[in-house]
């Protein structure tokens, strides 16, 4: 089964999540779904997410103020311990998390 990252959930219920948990919920029997919570608040769906067999890894990046580098050593490192996936979907509203990519 191939392996699909989700990037850009908040803890916000809005038009990313609501479109990412769509997503999720019409292909989770074909797809395995991961997704990265990259601050402190749960994400809106978590408990949906989890009850359904996606994972959700915690990676504190840390905010805007914090210098585009360090994050990136941050995504960088994840992807070193979690280097299985076949697709990473990144949605944002804004370049400044490009660094995932």
């Amino acid at each position: 089964m191939r392996k699909i990252l989700f990037i850009g959930m908040t803890s916000n219920h809005g038009g990313i999540e609501t479109f990412m948990i769509n997503v999720f919920k019409k292909l989770n029997n074909i797809y395995l779904f991961d997704f990265i919570q990259d601050n402190d608040d749960d994400l809106f769906y978590a408990n949906e997410i989890t009850n359904s067999g996606g994972n959700i890894f915690k990676v504190n990046v840390g905010t805007s103020y914090i210098s585009h580098i360090t994050r990136y050593k941050k995504a960088c490192k994840f992807f070193k311990e979690h280097n299985d996936y076949d697709a990473v979907h990144l949605n944002a509203v804004s370049l400044n998390t490009i660094f995932w990519l």
